[in-house]
């Protein structure tokens, strides 16, 4: 047991700590629920919890929470100008800035700065990736895939909660014993 604490702190001490071990479990199992289901679009998911993933579990539930917010902004605007961008002919491009810059607004307003990244990114999956069902389903399936990506992500930080320390890994301490 012992050993494997060292080899926990060295590694911790050089680059590979708890939260990328907890970002690896969350993917690892939006990746295998994505295969099991055969679901094409695992994707957005993923790059969503990678987003949420925090250090601490009450971190991640703090921006989880902004996120979710950013993600019902973003995913209200992003059916809006689906829709105004299928009915007036306006170019997708011009309203995904525009609603951009709308939806950050909106987070800086109701005073969620976490909510402006997640919503730009419901917004620029809604705009700018390439239609495969009706327009307000399409909508849906990205606020969802959003979604699914933030609650994975706290849930994963949430299970597996660091109960001590570690200690900085020195290899001349360890010399000096032997």
């Amino acid at each position: 047991m012992k050993k494997g604490k060292k080899i926990i702190n060295y590694l911790s001490c050089h680059g590979l700590g708890f939260r990328t071990l907890k970002t690896a479990l969350a993917i690892s199992l939006i990746l295998l629920v994505a295969y099991l289901f055969d679901y094409p679009d695992a994707y957005y998911i993923c790059s969503v919890a990678l987003l949420t993933i925090q250090i601490t579990p009450k971190e991640s539930l703090r921006l989880g929470a902004q996120r979710l917010v950013g993600t019902a902004i973003g995913g209200g605007l992003g059916t809006l100008m689906l829709y105004v961008s299928i009915y007036s002919n306006i170019h997708v491009y011009i309203l995904a800035v525009f609603s951009l810059i709308l939806g950050i607004f909106i987070s800086n307003l109701i005073k969620m700065k976490g909510a402006s990244a997640i919503c730009a990114l419901v917004i620029m999956l809604i705009l700018i990736v390439p239609l495969d069902t009706k327009p307000y389903l399409y909508a849906l399936k990205r606020t969802l895939e959003t979604t699914i990506g933030i609650v994975v992500a706290v849930l994963i930080n949430f299970s597996f909660k660091r109960k001590t320390k570690l200690e900085p890994y020195n290899t001349d301490k360890n010399d000096e014993k032997k």
